[in-house]
């Protein structure tokens, strides 16, 4: 019975750091879409939609589930700024997400 309860540590512990390494990876791919819009902002003149359109395509490409409602970009006195706000699924039961990790990620670049 030890080495069952155990061997439910173990495998719940690597659970976590499984779980905990994807949520870091969605939050560095996504800080790499957004960088990513700020470069074709700064090349193609792109506004705040074209940036937020960047965005999300890249969201997609990279498989990160972000709602579009949950992707901000604003363009103030000159900065432009991107907020973004996802969930990376921790425990799923049925089809439907038991646990979330929230993950936000908010950058702001001077237009030139």
């Amino acid at each position: 019975m030890k080495v069952l309860g155990g061997l439910a540590v173990l495998l719940l512990f690597f659970y976590v750091v499984w779980t905990g390494g994807m949520a870091a990876r969605s939050y560095r791919q996504m800080s790499e879409v957004v960088d990513r819009a700020f470069e074709l902002q700064e090349r193609g003149r792109l506004g705040a939609p074209g940036v937020r359109q960047v965005v999300l395509e890249g969201a997609t490409e990279v498989s990160v589930p972000i709602a579009a409602e949950d992707v901000v970009v604003t363009d103030d006195a000159g900065q432009l700024m991107v907020r973004l706000r996802w969930t990376w699924p921790v425990v799923s039961w049925q089809g439907e997400q038991v646990l979330r990790v929230p993950l936000s990620l908010e950058r702001a670049r001077a237009r030139r």
